[in-house]
């Protein structure tokens, strides 16, 4: 079960990057954080559920991760603010940072 749990979390955290990856051009920086930042979510679910990444383990996490990105990218449910077709929210935070 906990296995099944652990799935779910990484399914259901790669939604909203996949989302918001759909609006970042690719092999961006932008592009990059949305697919790694859910990286430490799904180690620490694992930490929380002791499962130990094991052969048989590792291609349904895997699975489940990219699953979640993909669905995350299909999803046409709500807009967010795009200017030529590109989401701009990681382009001007890096922009407020710099400055």
């Amino acid at each position: 079960m906990e296995i099944f749990y652990t799935a779910l979390l990484t399914f259901l955290i790669n939604i909203p990057f996949g989302y918001l990856r759909k609006y970042t051009r690719k092999f961006t920086f932008c592009w990059f954080l949305t697919i790694h930042i859910p990286v430490p979510f799904v180690i620490w679910f694992r930490d929380i559920f002791n499962v130990e990444l094991t052969l048989g383990i590792a291609p349904i996490l895997f699975a489940t991760f990219f699953l979640g990105q993909y669905t995350g990218k299909k999803l046409n449910g709500f807009k967010l603010a795009e200017e030529n077709g590109k989401f701009q929210f990681f382009e001007c935070a890096l922009q407020k940072l710099r400055s």
